[in-house]
């Protein structure tokens, strides 16, 4: 334990149910932050997410507990859900503004006896802060809980949406470099996909658009190549999502995953990856 604990005391910061109070007596003293607290503007929707996410909308049980990834994608399947007929929706994983506006709609149901909202961390701006604070609905825990693959997989209906960065032929995923370099980690997406592994009625979705933003490159690949890394096996994706459809993977063989992969690339890329794809064989 360190010898002098300082703690730093943020009074925009919200009150939170779950598992986030420390004794005063842990600390050794206390400062008043010099900073603004953090805040996180919420990715604006566009075209291609707004297909992407009528797309994994579609892939959607009844009463699910969702799990979003950070970005455009993800955070527009979220702003989508108010005009879903899912009936109700609860969140694990990380909060954002757009869940606020699901709760006011009543797609979020208040807190029963479980919060309708389990996260790890708050990721939005004064919006979601004012909506933590002393609500029931949303609880916060530390990553110990709110990653635990076997806490969360006792969840029915546990849907993971993540995105990437490529998917290969066979289904793994790259999250985490683009032509060698690292751009990402693999943060909490593989717990999450964990925990829709062991959930009944779970499912494992990654979602990401057909190419790179110029075009040029698809991001539906033959493989993953020396430049890249698998940060989900192919084993653990249920659909892949782009704007042009959903691969449903789970029970195919390889050829047909790939089949399947290459029908919703880019147009432009289909018959390149057609060539590339049987070269390897």
């Amino acid at each position: 334990m360190a010898s002098l604990r300082i703690g730093e005391v943020d009074p925009a910061l919200p009150r939170t149910f779950g598992n986030t109070t420390v004794h005063r007596s842990v600390f050794d003293a206390f400062v008043d932050t010099a900073d603004p607290t953090p805040r996180y503007e919420s990715a604006k929707p566009n075209e291609t997410s707004n297909k992407i996410a009528s797309h994994v909308l579609s892939l959607l049980p009844a009463h699910p507990t969702l799990q979003i990834g950070i970005g455009s994608i993800p955070e527009t399947v979220v702003s989508s859900l108010g005009d879903a007929d899912l009936e109700s929706v609860r969140f694990a994983g990380m909060a954002t503004d757009e869940m606020v506006d699901l709760f006011e709609r009543g797609v979020i149901p208040a807190a029963g006896d479980e919060p309708a909202i389990m996260s790890p961390e708050l990721m939005g701006t004064e919006r979601i802060m004012q909506f933590a604070d002393c609500n029931p609905a949303l609880s916060v825990y530390p990553s110990s809980i709110a990653h635990d693959a076997a806490v969360l997989g006792g969840i029915r209906r546990f849907v993971s949406v993540n995105t990437a960065i490529e998917v290969d032929m066979t289904g793994q995923v790259n999250s985490e470099m683009v032509r060698g370099r690292q751009v990402s980690g693999i943060g909490g997406s593989l717990d999450f996909v964990d925990a829709a592994s062991r959930s009944a009625g779970g499912l494992r979705v990654i979602a990401l658009p057909s190419t790179t933003s110029d075009g040029a490159h698809s991001r539906i690949v033959p493989s993953i190549g020396p430049g890249g890394t698998v940060t989900i096996p192919r084993s653990m994706v249920d659909a892949i999502v782009t704007e042009y459809g959903v691969a449903r993977l789970d029970g195919l063989s390889a050829r047909e995953r790939a089949e399947a992969l290459i029908a919703i690339a880019h147009p432009n890329h289909r018959d390149s990856l057609v060539d590339q794809v049987g070269a390897q064989r």
